[in-house]
């Protein structure tokens, strides 16, 4: 599983996942700012309804209020009835303010057009009934007050009025109407977006899952179909012991557990096959296979990488089972007499080992280093064990740096 996750086109379908998820995301995120200032202009548009209502039927009972006062003052020559009607004189033109605010540039010319001049004239006759009343001729102040001018500019008035609060209300109420549309068209936008997001999203995934499957699956077939066992040993061969040992690696890496490689080789092993014969070889190999596979664990890998050379990677290495214990227990096993066709041979082999204790390290690098031992396990003169240390990588480098001599020129 871990090595499908691997996969190039698995980490492309993330990719791709990632992006479609931000794309939908922002125009979830736009959606949502637009509803929320639909939500908020309806909500708006709502409360300015409601005060036009309330400021038209305030303007219409003041209306009718200021009449019946001003013809009460005049009738009973009391004063608290004219500080009445002009305080009522006051709060109507702060309710026609209040609806006004809300008027396009139109509806408020319009309004002044016809309500000042009415306006104007109907003050003058409330002033001039009011005078006459005051000079006790309440039957006269009444006559203007009753007379057909006054009345034909209170109605001019009241037409103006309504005809402001009817355009106000009517504009107010087409733009609530536009709003809560255009909310219903973006909620259902909203919803064709989420199931496109999702659509797209899980169409990505599945597609590319898709992809990587097959080519992972391909990839496993054309490993199957290639010989994965030595025919001779049963063990692993070279290639394939390589590629379960990255496979081994990666795990190691994303599980945090430590891996260790063995190599071990026979020392001069071809002096066997010259003396005794390539059979008698074969017979000891074959051997040499069944007795490393007894001394290790099931879940550890072992093939034979070369001709008389095995190789062993070893995971999850732990105090009770790390590349020293291991490599004692192989070298002792090696060490036992090898008997073929009564013939009793007894044979040494080099051991080297490499440890991973923590981070990432590639096969070719693993390899590297525990060849390094091997070869010092050689040159110290066979049968024998060596671990890696940084000294080793350090003497070879050394070892491996040109020599560079010269003379002046003439």
């Amino acid at each position: 599983m871990n090595r499908l996750l691997l996969d190039p086109s698995i980490r492309d379908a993330h990719w791709i996942m990632r992006i479609t998820l931000g794309v939908t995301l922002i125009m979830l995120v736009v959606l949502f700012s637009e509803r929320f200032y639909l939500d908020s202009r309806i909500h708006q548009t709502m409360t300015d309804i409601r005060l036009v209502e309330q400021n038209t039927a305030r303007v219409q009972r003041l209306s009718a209020n200021m009449l019946m006062s001003v013809k009460l003052a005049a009738s009973t020559r009391d004063l608290a009835w004219t500080k009445k009607y002009q305080s009522q004189q006051q709060q109507m033109i702060i309710a026609l303010a209040s609806v006004l605010k809300f008027a396009t540039f139109d509806e408020t010319a319009l309004f002044e057009a016809a309500a000042v001049p009415a306006n104007a004239i109907l003050n003058q006759l409330s002033e001039k009934a009011l005078r006459i009343a005051g000079k006790h001729n309440s039957e006269a102040a009444l006559r203007v007050l009753t007379s057909e001018e006054y009345g034909a500019e209170q109605y001019r008035l009241e037409s103006a009025t309504n005809t402001l609060f009817k355009n106000v209300s009517t504009r107010l109420e087409g733009a609530h109407g536009s709003y809560v549309l255009f909310d219903r068209l973006f909620l259902l936008s909203l919803l064709m977006a989420s199931l496109l997001g999702i659509f797209f999203l899980w169409n990505a995934i599945l597609e590319n899952i898709k992809q990587a499957l097959s080519g992972y699956k391909g990839s496993r077939r054309a490993n199957h179909n290639e010989p994965e066992l030595d025919t001779m040993t049963q063990l692993r061969n070279r290639d394939s012991f390589q590629r379960r040992a990255g496979i081994m690696l990666e795990d190691a890496r994303d599980s945090g557990v430590q891996v260790a490689m063995i190599l071990i080789d026979f020392d001069q092993f071809q002096k066997v096959n010259d003396t005794y014969g390539r059979l008698v070889g074969d017979s000891v190999l074959c051997e040499a296979a069944s007795r490393i596979g007894k001394s290790i664990r099931a879940t550890d890998c072992k093939g034979r990488y070369g001709g008389d050379e095995f190789a062993i990677m070893a995971c999850s290495v732990s105090e009770y089972h790390n590349p020293y214990i291991m490599a004692d227990r192989l070298f002792r096993t090696m060490s036992k007499p090898f008997v073929v066709d009564g013939q009793e041979l007894h044979l040494t082999v080099s051991i080297g080992s490499a440890l991973v204790a923590s981070g990432f390290m590639d096969f070719d690098e693993l390899h590297h280093r525990t060849h390094l031992s091997l070869q010092r396990a050689k040159t110290m003169g066979r049968n024998t064990i060596v671990h890696y240390t940084e000294d080793l990588a350090i003497e070879a480098l050394t070892r491996d740096e040109p020599q560079i001599s010269g003379r002046p020129a003439a």
